[in-house]
């Protein structure tokens, strides 16, 4: 899914995956501890890509890579 370099391109991609997943954890609101790690991840994922944020191959899609740009923004201007 990701292949690791050691360029800031590789880590802003897991970044941007990661701010994706976090949305969709909230939106289920899995972080309820009544959900188990697998279970949380698989919905997660689940909710992602029906959202259109991954594709097939978990791949962040267009939409998912704007939404992701858009989180981090977000995150910049409130600190």
């Amino acid at each position: 899914m990701f292949e690791f370099t050691n360029d800031e391109n590789s880590l802003d991609q897991v970044t941007r995956y990661e701010m994706v997943l976090g949305h969709c954890f909230e939106k289920l609101g899995v972080t309820d501890n009544h959900w188990r790690h697998s279970d949380a991840f698989t919905a997660a994922i689940d909710y992602a890509r029906k959202s259109g944020y991954l594709n097939a191959k978990n791949e962040l899609t267009v939409l998912g890579n704007n939404f992701a740009s858009i989180k981090q923004f977000e995150l910049n201007e409130a600190a």
